[in-house]
């Protein structure tokens, strides 16, 4: 992975999964990819995407662990970006 995307204005105004459905369905899934996001709705997405997902708390954000978490689904160690 090297870059970050963020999805375009939701201006449909679906939910988090079905936005993210849609956003995964015109893309190859060839890429890794990795979703970090604290909407509870991502626990339905079906299981290719919901092993990718690190689901912060709302109230208190990425923590060292969930950042470790992230960085283990993309098969980096933290020292590779210190």
């Amino acid at each position: 992975m090297n870059r970050i995307n963020r999805l375009s204005e939701n201006s449909a105004a679906l939910n988090r999964k079905d936005e993210l459905l849609k956003y995964f369905g015109k893309r190859s899934m060839n890429e890794d990819f990795l979703i970090i996001d604290d909407d509870k709705s991502l626990n339905a997405l079906p299981d290719y995407l919901r092993r990718r997902v690190v689901q912060p708390s709302g109230s208190v954000g990425l923590t060292g662990v969930l950042a470790d978490e992230a960085l283990s689904l993309l098969g980096k160690d933290s020292h590779e970006l210190a």
